[in-house]
């Protein structure tokens, strides 16, 4: 029956073979889809399966505590975490975002039918017709804030402005990274709008109130549950509505104990005009931002961190991985000074705690906590430094007793009354340790938080320079003791030996490398043993000194003492001042090779030194020719140990330096024995003996940068003259009555100061009352 249907149905042989075929093709398909149903299936309940088995199973990180800094007596807190609850914002709220982007929604709603049709312009227009009240109700949240926490409406609006220009800042500099970074990729200039992208924290939300208590947190956390909570009836209320953008963190927060500190200065020692001020009676200063220069701040994890140590990688393998000391968004870094250089140290590994739910077991490693460190400083001595260099006291204000060289027509000097800028360092001498490195003027954490425009603005005083660590300034006279040992070194001259002034180093060209006695009486000092010449400050003598060694042998022995290369202190931003290229030396054009060693000689020229620098070659010195590189970071915390180098030194020749440094302050001729215009010594505390000298140095004009493509970089210079004058110097080794040698190296810096005796000496023989002050000296 079914062969006749069949072929009655398909008479033809090829129509059955065709339909054979398509048979077992769909057979073959059914068994394949049958097969992966059951793959499927079995797939779906292990998924299923597994599923379960991670919802039974939680994790959580446990943050660490990063390391506490210590000053050098190791029980003065510097740098601690500490935990308490802060109030955040989004920061579409904070700089107008939210507000705008509610009131375009509304515009939106009541143009619908015709608002495909208007312009940017015109929605734009519409949009901002309808902000008014939504502005009112951020302006409603800062006050409800403001009022709950008990904090002043023009703080939290101070802080609010900071935040809006740190982000702004912040943008603008990571902008300027990446496009340095695109167009070193594409060998081409990229313009700025090509990666000026929304950055993390145009994203993320800032702390506007810290440390709020627990009555405050209470409302706020009610608050804000109530704006999360979905409407029962009808929509939510739209006053609520803003607080969903409104969080409560707990972090730990950096906390800088000694920040803000009260000083009691002896104005006994001051200058007389200053010490009637007082009626030499002690005064008190307070100080803000004590060593923030040396101890640094904490920011925001950028990319660059995360990138190069990330929380989450993926190993040799290509599996992820979880590095428990990584980083990631949210995390805070150090920024800059001793807390970026030990971030390494400081900062601890997180913990993690794994929650079996089926057994109720856990899992459990702990956070490690990172490492406490103890720096050399010694923050009261660092306080009563800034103290001294504050305007208060009136030592880095313009006086008439400062002066200057005369030597050129100046476009804009300091006039009476100006404020200076300056750096004072303290080092020991036996350690090679910094106990206090203070520049002025100086910033403070709420300067930073509450005024950073300020501060990045001010192109006169540049408040966010760091002077001690940070900035380089020709050395002048101060620079010639180490000329003379130097010279001795090289075998360039013998000890003893007698250059003679003649007023000028070369007769046939009297109006070049003239002696400042030449200049100012027209007079010279005849024959002039080493010591004698530094005592009388000759500069023939160290020009013939200069003249003799060359460039090349100079700047060789000047690199020995630390000039041209950063002494790897542990402070972030420290330079390196400058020495020629020995490579340029010697070359065709002989003027590198006389002009500038000659000039180089009495610390002019190509060549430039930190205050630190200067205080540590004359430990150095101090200490018969072994250089140790100095520190802010006892030596057991140093990722690197430090530099220590014999330089072989002729004793008798430093002993002749060293005698020479005496006279300058104690011999009738000596530049640094007594304030010229007082006609009284520089330096009046019994008990001690100062060896030191003096140095003016030519300053270069100082004109305003000017950026131009808006990149947070200077593209060229103001015309405009800010500042203009010699930059005044004061190097000094303080030796207690009784010591066998000099126990500390003091330097003294002051910009467009003038004479270095006058503006900085009296600010070094504060630094002495400072180290008397506070038990260094007997």
């Amino acid at each position: 029956m079914f062969r006749y249907w069949l072929r009655n149905t398909m008479p033809s042989m090829f129509q059955r073979r065709l339909v054979l075929l398509l048979c077992v093709c769909v057979l073959a398909v059914l068994a394949m889809g049958w097969r992966t149903l059951r793959l499927t299936t079995g797939e779906s309940h292990r998924n299923a399966i597994n599923e379960a088995e991670q919802n039974l199973v939680t994790s959580a990180y446990i943050p660490t505590i990063r390391g506490r800094i210590y000053d050098r007596t190791g029980h003065r807190i510097l740098a601690m975490d500490e935990p308490g609850y802060d109030i955040a914002v989004d920061y579409d709220v904070i700089d107008g975002g939210w507000a705008y982007k509610q009131a375009r929604r509304q515009a939106y709603r009541e143009n619908r039918e015709m608002w495909s049709g208007l312009s940017a312009e015109e929605q734009h227009r519409l949009a901002e017709e309808c902000r008014p009240p939504f502005d009112q109700q951020v302006d409603m949240l800062w006050q409800t804030l403001a009022n709950i926490t008990g904090t002043p409406r023009a703080d939290l609006d101070q802080r609010l402005n900071a935040i809006r220009k740190g982000v702004a800042h912040d943008a603008s500099y990571l902008w300027h990274r990446w496009r340095q970074d695109e167009s070193r990729k594409l060998g081409a200039v990229v313009p700025l709008a090509d990666v000026a992208l929304p950055i993390r924290a145009e994203q993320a939300s800032h702390w506007v109130v810290a440390d709020v208590n627990d009555a405050a947190r209470s409302v706020i956390a009610d608050f804000i549950a109530q704006a999360e909570q979905p409407p029962i009836h009808g929509e939510p209320d739209p006053m609520l509505a803003i607080w969903e953008h409104v969080h409560l963190e707990k972090p730990r927060r950096r906390r800088y104990p000694l920040e803000t500190m009260t000083v009691m200065l002896d104005t006994a020692g001051l200058p007389t005009p200053l010490r009637e001020k007082f009626h030499s009676q002690p005064t008190e200063v307070s100080v803000q931002g004590v060593g923030l220069n040396i101890l640094g701040l904490m920011r925001d994890a950028w990319k660059e961190d995360v990138r190069q140590r990330p929380f989450l990688y993926k190993d040799d393998a290509d599996v992820w991985q979880v590095d428990l000391g990584g980083y990631r968004d949210g995390d805070r870094v150090g920024s800059f000074g001793v807390e970026a250089t030990l971030e390494p140290l400081l900062r601890g590994t997180r913990g993690k705690r794994t929650l079996h739910r089926d057994t109720g077991g856990e899992d459990r490693i702990e956070p490690a906590a990172g490492h406490d460190v103890q720096l050399t400083i010694d923050i009261a001595l660092q306080a009563r430094l800034q103290a001294i260099l504050s305007d208060q006291i009136g030592l880095t204000t313009r006086q008439p007793w400062h002066t200057q060289s005369g030597a050129k027509k100046l476009v804009n000097p300091p006039r009476d009354g100006d404020k200076l800028q300056a750096a004072a360092v303290v080092i020991d001498v036996d350690t090679s340790e910094i106990l206090a490195a203070a520049t002025h003027p100086s910033m403070s954490i709420a300067d930073l938080r509450d005024r950073p425009a300020q501060i990045y603005n001010d192109q006169l005083n540049r408040p966010f320079l760091d002077r001690a660590f940070g900035f380089a300034l020709q050395p002048g006279s101060t620079i010639k003791p180490l000329v003379l040992v130097s010279a001795v070194a090289a075998g360039k001259y013998k000890v003893g030996d007698t250059i003679t002034c003649n007023g000028v180093l070369d007769p046939n060209h009297p109006n070049q490398f003239r002696c400042w006695i030449y200049k100012s009486y027209l007079s010279q000092h005849g024959p002039l043993t080493g010591r004698q010449a530094i005592e009388h400050s000759c500069n023939i003598f160290f020009y013939t000194l200069g003249e003799r060694m060359g460039a090349k042998t100079l700047v060789t022995w000047l690199g020995r003492f630390g000039l041209g290369e950063p002494t790897r202190s542990g402070v972030t931003g420290e330079v390196g001042g400058h020495l020629p290229d020995l490579a340029d030396a010697g070359l065709p054009n002989k003027g590198f090779e006389h002009y500038d060693a000659v000039n180089m000689g009495i610390g002019q020229g190509p060549i430039a030194w930190t205050p630190i620098q200067a205080a540590n070659a004359y430990a150095t010195l101090a200490r018969g020719g072994l250089y140790m590189s100095p520190t802010v970071i006892k030596d057991p915390y140093r990722a690197q140990p430090r530099k220590a180098l014999d330089l072989h030194l002729n004793p008798q020749a430093v002993e002749s330096a060293l005698q020479g440094l005496h006279d300058v302050i104690h011999s009738p001729h000596g530049s640094g024995r007594q304030l010229s215009q007082l006609h009284e010594p520089i330096f009046n505390l019994p008990g001690v003996t100062i060896l030191g000298k003096t140095g003016t140095a030519e300053g270069s004009p100082l004109r305003a940068p000017i950026d131009d493509d808006g990149d947070g970089y200077p593209d060229r210079w103001s015309k405009e003259v800010l500042r203009d004058g010699d930059h005044g110097w004061l190097v000094a080794l303080v030796q207690p009555d009784g010591a066998k040698r000099p126990k500390y190296a003091i330097a003294v810096v002051v910009e467009y100061g003038g004479s270095g005796a006058n503006c900085a000496g009296p600010i070094a023989n504060q630094v002495v009352y400072a180290l008397k002050a506070e038990g260094y000296l007997p």
